[in-house]
């Protein structure tokens, strides 16, 4: 027997003991046996048994006898599979309950006879110091049998009873199930009855769970069957229903916050421990004792721990055969694996478990105190993580050999437990491990490739993947070839096609050159092009997808593929144009549906030039980028006259995606976009913006590829991924969004088909991207996070049609689901040839806009080890200068990434770290929201009314229904008024309400109260009693000031305050009010008080301060250049705080307010300025009607882009924007063409947008 090598515990190597010497040193006389491990790879454990120890090869020699004579058949031959695997049944066989029942439970003791072997121990000594045991499914029937056995020979003969009585439990139970499970199961489905998920709570799980089983009415219905762990699950059920709620699961891990989540289905054939088994309860006890089995729970020499919920100790059965609870057990009982083993733990005094397995996978789950050995561990112990060459496997070896030749890493540097991705792999490095896995005989897929990455895994798959499922052909209609010309349809196969041709094809009608993609060979002789044209006729010749065209009707859009090739491909010859007319000319033509062909050549030579151009013209449904390069591999190959490897057709890309599960994918991108809100970032744009030539926007990223390359290989993510997740992110800086949905172009070429590496096709699909940022998770973890729900997608889900995944989105448009695209472009190589010049013009001819998105973004690897983004925008939708600074925006972030990754050596950088913005974008927010710092000409609101009054005392300040007032006239009466307000007390802090209509005596009071330093507060006389009342009383008034005229109505408000009243003329005129000190305000006093409407519904004062409103006044008079006589109109409520601006803007600088009375229109013909709501400038009619009208202001509501377009025509139009508490802050001139926006902030005034956590 072989040693082993030592334990890694601190107490094995200070006593030198080996691992087995170890334990028995340790196993005393306190020790629980559990078989708790997962079988699914029985067959290999039982393979190293037999090879490791005699005692274990026996009983498999004798089990394999008995399994023959209970089954009546030579087909169990288990010794045989063990000692020459090349005669093992297929995968489906052994996954067959009648198979792997027995044979698990073969494996589990055979595994104890190993052990006992190896250890030098009998069954009997072992016996006496075992305390407690359990099993996980089949392994409490083997913990049963070592607690029933009292001598080793006893134990065999009772495990070989047994290994009868699991072949009829695995016959009986398939049986059942097969009834129940009558529908036919494709292999291509790779679903079976047991759902494995790992990373979930079981309530989360069940809440899926339920919500499916209620849907869809299910019976029988999805359950939890086995609970391995807190976050460790098995769901059982019919596999069309675990396919969906897979699909579901997956989709929603973008929403839970969960580090980790698996979800793959077990090789199994019958779904055990679910209730739908019951029936096969009796037919099995009927089995049992047939074969004598009886064991009573008296006989049990140490408790045995039942696996339900109740983990019943099974010597409680006392004189009761425990038979029955054994099978039910087994057959419908969920299995709480960790209420087991803290049970069989608790029994006073036990400090170690062995588990008997098979296999690795199932948690020892020991409790505080006790240590755990897996003794598959000490019989086959695993490899180190870092190992060379000759420790792997043979089949790990060969795989390391692929990965090192593909990755350029050494060989010895790749361990069995190495993963794929950190050693550098990503999406398209795998699919070049694929292809040369093909070459050995290796059956492998991307997904399950870059799904679980660890070699020794990788390897097992290869060896043991069956062949890629040819899918079924998929067929049309009768119907639909009848509504199809039957001259193109009769010699051709007709094909539904694919969402992504769909939609191109549906732009192509729109727009001919929509989705062209043009090709330009550069010929430096003459000789070569007719090699380039029978190159080209061989080519379409050869590919069927290059003969395919497209025809619609009724029932959609399909593709018909000609059963033989065309007798003539038609090639045009061109000269005297130069190559950019002749690309220019093409590109218009473009493409149309009924063109009889999709792909074109067109020669271009010059009797004056040896220079030969060949122009390659193809419609974007024939390929994608993907397959230029190997388009014109076989281009070059056919023109050196050498044979072309053949290629799979595209038509089994259009079957696979027919084949797949459609309830399936419905349920994937339901629960991956459940409550999605769009993060768009579009703007409207004014005509004519875009229409000046801009330079393209393209760049190299500051930080290089191979930095990326390193920094994605210790993520564990692919360049692509990073690159992707570093876009969201830049998304998410405009958005303001922690959900961030952005556009994604998949390749495909991963996607479970024959050689879908070397399909000519468009292959690539269009699919939402989900980020959800959470500020304290680390980057690395939202990375692979992403990742692992892209692979999920891409291995099934990334063909659905948009128009179908925006519609299970809450019914969300396609174009409002994400106006940003992505895609990350690295293709095979292309092989060149001398003499033939390879032009890319398919990039040059798109220019700068696109009309399918906003904003779209490709990246892609160059040659010389650089990162290159161009972006392309739409003109409508976003300015050339804004779709400039989120491309410089992206390439800060792109940076900011690779810096918090780089720096998770000191910490995990979180996602808070990527708000930052860059400085360019810091400068812009400053520039558009800081106004200029302007020193104000005046202290107090009223001080520049007072020069004005000095200087031009017989100017006209205010008029109303043929009267007015000089500046002058209106200074010395509001000095007499001022004068009596000071008598009453009114100063510095005090407020006084002028409750007036619109008369020359209003002016007067507001004056007034400004002189002696109180606050305004302007309130109409016509409000309701009650609201006057109660505002006066809120506000805590001290004086009220009315219109002689209006005395008798203020006296009625019985409020309990002074009233001043006000004539024209009435007052003693004084030349002058000389303040004393508590009449002399700062501009940090409040100038007037605004009551609004308030959002309780009862009126809400919002006092306005001197400094505020001054700085309203000044910058508008600026901006509007408002000049000395202008006539302006005090057009809105008095109670409003425009009224305050139409009042001390205009008597600010030298203009006459006019005061509007019952007939609006008498005063509007002649005066200069108006300001008003866009309501009431729309019932003002036709802006001709005011000739002398020369400035317009607009606040206080949404201006509608007609009406400001009906006025800015005419007159100079300006929109203003404030809450009362700022005034106003913003102002914007606009006119005829422009868009509607509230400005930039005026003078001295800061605006910050922020965000729900209070970030710019």
């Amino acid at each position: 027997m072989t040693r082993f090598p030592p334990l890694t515990s601190m107490d094995a190597i200070v006593a030198g003991l080996s691992p087995m010497d170890a334990i028995i040193a340790g196993l005393s006389t306190r020790l629980s046996v559990q078989f708790g491990g997962q079988a699914n790879q029985y067959l290999d454990e039982l393979t190293r048994l037999v090879d490791q120890s005699v005692s274990a090869r026996r009983f498999v020699l004798l089990a394999q006898a008995v399994l023959a004579d209970e089954s009546r058949s030579n087909s169990f031959q288990p010794l045989l599979w063990a000692t020459a695997p090349s005669t093992r049944p297929t995968s489906a066989a052994l996954m067959a309950a009648p198979l792997s029942y027995p044979l698990v439970l073969v494996t589990q003791l055979a595994t104890y006879l190993a052990f006992l072997e190896a250890a030098n121990l009998t069954h009997e000594s072992l016996l006496s110091m075992i305390r407690s045991g359990t099993g996980h499914s089949q392994g409490v029937v083997a913990a049963v049998i070592l607690a029933t056995a009292t001598t080793q020979d006893q134990l065999v003969e009772l495990g070989l009873g047994f290994v009868r009585l699991m072949f009829q439990h695995g016959h009986h139970a398939q049986s059942m199930y097969d009834a129940i499970d009558t529908e036919p199961r494709p292999s291509h489905l790779a679903a079976t009855p047991m759902l494995l998920v790992r990373g979930l709570t079981e309530s989360a799980v069940n809440e899926s769970i339920r919500q499916l089983n209620h849907e869809h009415q299910l019976n029988p219905p999805l359950q939890v069957s086995l609970v391995n762990d807190t976050t460790t699950l098995v769901i059982t059920g019919l596999p069309k229903w675990l396919k969906v709620l897979s699909a579901t699961l997956e989709g929603k891990q973008q929403q839970w916050e969960v580090e980790y989540l698996r979800v793959e289905f077990l090789p199994v054939s019958c779904a055990f421990h679910n209730d739908l088994l019951r029936p096969a309860q009796s037919r099995i006890e009927a089995a049992a004792s047939r074969l004598g089995l009886v064991i009573k729970g008296s006989a049990l020499q140490f408790p045995v721990i039942a696996t339900s919920d109740e983990s019943v100790n099974l010597q409680d059965f006392g004189s009761h055969d425990i038979l029955p609870a054994l099978i039910q057990m087994q057959l419908c009982d969920v299995v709480h694996w960790p209420n087991t083993t803290s049970k069989a733990q608790s029994f006073p005094g036990i400090d170690r478990v062995l588990d008997f397995g098979p296999g690795r996978s199932t948690p020892l789950l020991l409790q505080p105190g006790v240590e755990g050995h897996r003794v598959v561990t000490i019989l086959d112990p695993p490899t180190s993580p870092v190992q060379g060459r000759a420790e792997l496997s043979d089949n790990d070896h060969q795989m390391a050999k692929v990965w090192a030749t593909v990755l350029n890493v050494d060989v010895g540097a790749i361990g069995s437990n190495s993963s794929f991705l950190e050693l550098g792999g990503d999406s398209m490095s795998a699919v070049q491990v694929v292809a040369a896995c093909k070459v050995l005989g290796l059956n492998l897929t991307v997904a399950q490739l870059l799904r679980d990455p660890m070699l020794r895994n990788v390897a097992r798959k290869a060896n043991t993947s069956p062949e890629p499922v040819a899918w079924p052909h998929v067929t049309v209609s009768t119907e639909v070839l009848g509504s199809l010309d039957v001259n193109r349809t009769q010699q051709a196969t007709v094909l539904p096609a694919t969402p992504m041709q769909a939609g191109m094809l549906a732009a192509t009608s729109a727009n001919p050159s929509a989705y062209t993609l043009q090709i330009t060979l550069k010929l430096t002789d003459r000789a070569s092009q007719s090699a380039l044209e029978r190159a080209f006729q061989r080519l379409v010749t050869e590919h069927t997808i290059l003969q395919t065209t497209f025809a619609s009707c009724p029932h959609g859009l399909f593709q018909i593929v000609p059963w033989s090739p065309p007798a003539d491909i038609a090639i045009s010859h061109v000269s005297n144009v130069s190559i950019h007319d002749l690309l220019k000319t093409d590109l218009a033509r473009g493409f149309t549906l009924d063109d009889p062909s999709f792909v074109r050549l067109a020669m271009l030579s010059s009797p004056q030039s040896l220079e030969v151009y060949g122009v390659l013209t193809i419609h974007h449904a024939l390929i994608d980028g993907w397959s230029i390069n190997s388009l014109l591999s076989d281009l070059m190959d056919l023109m050196d006259q050498l044979p072309l490897a053949p290629r799979p057709p595209f038509r089994s890309v259009v079957d696979y995606m027919e084949n797949q599960d459609a309830v399936a994918t419905r349920a994937f991108w339901q629960a991956y976009l459940a409550n999605v809100v769009p993060t768009p970032i579009s703007s409207h744009v004014s005509p004519g913006l875009n229409d000046v030539h801009s330079a393209p926007l393209s760049m190299l990223h500051s930080v290089s590829l191979a930095q990326l390359t390193r920094l994605a290989s210790q993520t564990g993510v692919s360049v692509s991924e990073l690159a992707k997740f570093a876009w969201a992110a830049t998304v998410r800086k405009f958005s303001r969004q922690n959900d961030v949905v952005i556009g994604q172009v998949m390749a495909n070429r991963g996607i479970p088909v024959q050689e879908a590496d070397r399909i000519l096709g468009p292959l690539l699909s269009t699919v939402p991207c989900r980020v959800t940022f959470v500020d304290e998770v680390p980057l690395v973890k939202l990375l692979q996070h992403m990742q692992a729900v892209n692979h999920a997608m891409s291995a099934s889900f990334s063909h659905a049609s948009l128009v179908d995944v925006a519609k299970w989105s809450d019914g969300i448009r396609p174009d409002q689901l994400f106006d940003t695209m992505f895609a990350f472009q690295q293709w095979p190589p292309r092989r060149s040839r001398a003499g033939v010049e390879v032009i890319e013009s398919w990039k040059d001819s798109q220019g700068q806009f696109t009309q399918n998105y906003a904003f779209e973004l490709l990246v892609e690897p160059t040659s010389h080890g650089a990162l290159s983004t161009t972006a392309t925008f739409a003109p409508e939708k976003l300015s050339h200068a804004q779709a400039r600074e989120m491309l410089h925006e992206y390439d800060h972030t792109l940076t900011q990434l690779c810096a918090g990754l780089a720096a998770d050596a000191s910490g995990p950088t979180t996602a808070l770290a990527l708000w930052t913005l860059s400085p360019a974008q810091t400068e812009l927010i400053h520039a558009s929201s800081f106004g200029p710092e302007m020193e104000l000409p005046f202290e107090l609101l009223h001080h520049a009314f007072e020069v004005r009054a000095k200087e031009f005392p017989d100017a006209r300040a205010v008029e109303f229904e043929g009267q007015w007032l000089s500046y002058g006239e209106l200074n010395v009466q509001a000095n007499a008024v001022a004068c009596e307000l000071a008598e009453l007390g009114v100063c510095v802090g005090s407020r006084v309400a002028v409750i007036m209509d619109r008369s020359l005596e209003f002016p007067i009071g507001l004056l007034a109260t400004l002189k002696v330093g109180a606050a305004i507060m302007a309130l109409d006389v016509s409000f309701p009693v009650a609201r006057l009342s109660y505002i006066v009383s809120d506000a805590n008034v001290l004086t009220v000031v009315t219109a002689s005229r209006l005395l008798e109505r203020v006296r009625d408000m019985h409020l309990d305050t002074h009233v001043v009243d006000v004539a024209v003329g009435s007052k003693q005129p004084t030349t002058s009010f000389t303040p004393s000190p508590q009449h002399v305000a700062t501009r940090n006093d409040e100038a007037f008080i605004v009551y609004t409407s308030g959002s309780t519904g009862k009126p809400k004062g919002v006092p306005v301060l001197h400094c505020s409103a001054l700085n309203t006044v000044f910058d508008w008079n600026v901006q509007a250049e408002m000049t000395e006589g202008m006539r302006v109109l005090q057009f809105m409520a008095i109670g409003f705080d425009v009224c305050q601006m139409e009042v001390w803007a205009t008597l600010s600088c030298g203009s006459c307010l006019v005061l509007r009375s019952d007939n609006d229109f008498e005063a509007m013909s002649s005066v200069n300025v108006l300001m008003c709501t866009p309501t009431g400038l729309g019932h003002l009619g036709c802006p001709t009607q005011y000739p002398n009208l020369q400035i317009v202001m607009v606040c206080g509501e949404v201006c509608p882009n007609k009406l400001k377009k009906h006025w800015s025509a005419h007159v100079k139009f300006i929109n203003v924007y404030g809450p009362s508490e700022c005034y106003v802050t913003h102002l914007a001139h606009l006119g005829p063409h422009d868009s509607v926006t509230i400005g930039r902030p005026i003078a001295n005034v800061r605006c910050y947008i922020l965000d729900q956590n209070q970030r710019q």
